[in-house]
């Protein structure tokens, strides 16, 4: 899996992503909006004008998909 890092205009560190492989995306989707399923989802639209659907694999789904980001 390649990391690719992410910085900031002064390149100061913001964090990695990696592509998510569809059979963990289908995963996290079809889990019940919980504290052990996933977060509801959102529209985050960064200072750039980026927009990123976004949702979060919460307890122990984010324990099944985290050893695969």
């Amino acid at each position: 899996m390649k990391l690719v890092e992410m910085t900031d205009d002064n390149d100061a560190y913001i964090g990695y992503y990696c592509k998510a492989k569809q059979k963990d995306v289908n995963f996290v989707l079809s889990q019940k909006v919980d504290d052990d399923g996933r977060s509801g989802w959102k529209w985050f639209r960064l200072a750039n004008g980026d927009l990123i659907l976004w949702v979060f694999p919460r307890g122990e789904t984010y324990e099944d998909v985290t050893m695969n980001a």
